[in-house]
C-alpha cells in the first residue's frame, strides 16, 4: 500500500514491523511508506531489537490472565535473523494456542535499511521518550525523514 505523498507522518509501533517471510517484503513497506510521506515528512518505527533480545531473552514465560495463564514460548532461529513465538492461552479448561515469527532487526541493520530506501537524518533512540539507545534501551526507536 502506498498513497503517494499523502501524509506528514506514519507511526509502526509495538513491533507491527518485520513479520513477512521475505526480507524484501520489508523493504517495499519502506519503500511505500517512503513514497506516502510529503517532502520532510517522518517515519516513526518502533519495534524489540536484536539488541534488546539479546539482553533480556528467555525461551519461556508464564503470565497469568483473566481466567488462566498465558504460556509464551521463543526460539531465535537463522543465525539471529529471525525469533519463533508459540502462545498457549490456557482458559476456562481449554488450550488455545498461536505460532508467529518476525525478523530481528539491530539498530544498524534498520537504520540502513531505512537510508537504503531514501529516508535521510535517521536518529536512534531507546524509547518513545527519546533517551539514548544504549546497553539500557527498552526499545528501539527509529526517527527517519524522507527530504524535502
Amino acid at each position: 500500500f502506498y498513497r503517494p505523498g499523502a501524509f506528514d507522518g506514519i507511526l509502526n509501533l509495538i513491533t507491527s514491523f518485520g513479520y513477512f517471510e521475505a526480507q524484501r517484503d520489508d523493504q517495499r513497506t519502506l519503500e511505500n511508506a517512503h513514497r506516502s510521506l510529503h517532502p520532510g515528512g517522518r517515519l516513526v518505527l518502533e519495534l524489540m531489537s536484536k539488541e534488546i533480545i539479546a539482553r533480556i531473552f528467555g525461551p519461556r514465560d508464564w503470565h497469568r490472565v483473566e481466567g488462566g495463564y498465558l504460556l509464551e514460548e521463543r526460539r531465535i532461529v537463522k543465525a539471529w535473523s529471525r525469533i519463533e513465538n508459540t502462545w498457549t492461552l490456557i482458559q476456562d479448561g481449554h488450550a488455545y494456542e498461536w505460532t508467529f515469527s518476525h525478523r530481528l532487526y539491530s539498530a544498524a541493520e534498520l537504520r540502513d535499511l531505512l537510508e537504503t530506501c531514501g529516508f535521510r537524518d535517521v536518529n536512534v533512540y531507546g524509547s518513545l521518550a527519546g533517551v539514548p539507545y544504549d546497553e539500557k534501551a527498552e526499545r528501539l526507536v527509529l526517527v527517519a525523514q524522507k527530504p524535502t
